[in-house]
């Protein structure tokens, strides 16, 4: 992973903030206090607003993607590796 560009760490971003809003929405259902659900889904809809915020940072920056053995790998290996180092890991959301 030495050779992360910035394109990569803003997939990351994206990825990250996908996770957390599911986070957030299935913490909201949990709780039994309507003000923190409230909270939690405040929090859901501001992650979807910095994934909005990242995916256009996307837009602007150039991808420079190794060569593939199939097309999607590496989107999926840069996927894979975030899913198991953030706080919000795609297994451990429920």
């Amino acid at each position: 992973m030495e050779n992360l560009n910035a394109y990569d760490v803003l997939s990351f971003a994206v990825r990250i903030e996908e996770i957390g809003e599911l986070f957030y929405r299935k913490a909201a259902l949990v709780v039994t206090d309507q003000e923190t659900a409230t909270l939690f889904y405040r929090l859901a809809d501001e992650e979807i607003r910095h994934r909005e915020i990242f995916r256009e940072m996307l837009k602007k920056t150039e991808n420079r993607m190794p060569s593939e053995s199939y097309q999607g790998e590496y989107l999926r290996y840069l996927r894979g590796f975030i899913d198991g180092k953030v706080v919000f890991k795609e297994g451990t959301v429920d």
